[in-house]
């Protein structure tokens, strides 16, 4: 079975585009045409991942597009590549498991974790927003090397080391839902300052929207 992969890196690309410019809080209802045809591609190379190496030159265009998808996303195994739920089906219920023992394993509710994921991505991991938070949970660089991640795109990485963080924050103000989402949202440093939910739009919004959701 022949793969042609410079087609495949250049899907990915567009799609790491479209992730960038868009909203992650946004997702449109319906099918999304792109994603199916990316997705198809994907589990072409993941049923036949032997059908990738085609040359032992180093040189080789498959073997040059590999790397460039490599640089892409750093730790890209094709065989590994979590594909974010086609829209219009339960994405939800894509992650269950891994919030289920993230919650478990953190002592954190797994309605809240689902929360977070909710308004922080949507449900994409390949979400990344413009001051560079990325996937699930929207890590941010510095947090994720801290939580020791090592790819920020993977599911489960990143749920575990964002439900950690989350953990970390509810213990640091005393089990407060809000202020911990607002150190979540726009770090301690600006709840301390500020001696509660920091004056910022954003923040505020967030920490309602994800108590609404929460509790609903």
């Amino acid at each position: 079975m022949k793969i042609d992969v410079n087609h495949l890196k250049t899907l990915m690309e567009i799609q790491a585009l479209r992730s960038f410019n868009q909203s992650a809080s946004i997702t449109e209802e319906g099918n999304d045409p792109f994603s199916d045809l990316l997705q198809l591609e994907i589990s072409k190379l993941q049923e036949h991942p032997a059908s990738l190496i085609v040359s032992e030159d180093k040189d080789h265009p498959t073997n040059l597009a590999l790397k460039e998808l490599q640089a892409l996303q750093p730790n890209f195994k094709i065989q590994n590549y979590s594909f974010p739920a086609v829209k219009g089906t339960n994405v939800q219920s894509n992650y269950e498991e891994i919030i289920k023992k993230a919650a478990a394993k953190y002592g954190v509710d797994a309605n809240l974790i689902h929360s977070v994921i909710k308004h922080e991505s949507n449900f994409n991991p390949l979400a990344k927003s413009k001051a560079g938070a990325a996937g699930l949970m929207q890590l941010m660089p510095a947090t994720a090397k801290w939580l020791g991640v090592e790819n920020v795109y993977d599911p489960k990485e990143n749920i575990e080391a964002g439900t950690k963080y989350l953990k970390k924050m509810l213990d640091k103000y005393d089990g407060d839902l809000k202020l911990a989402l607002a150190a979540y949202n726009a770090g301690p440093g600006n709840v301390d300052k500020y001696n509660g939910i920091p004056p910022f739009k954003e923040t505020q919004a967030y920490v309602k929207k994800v108590t609404n959701s929460y509790f609903s």
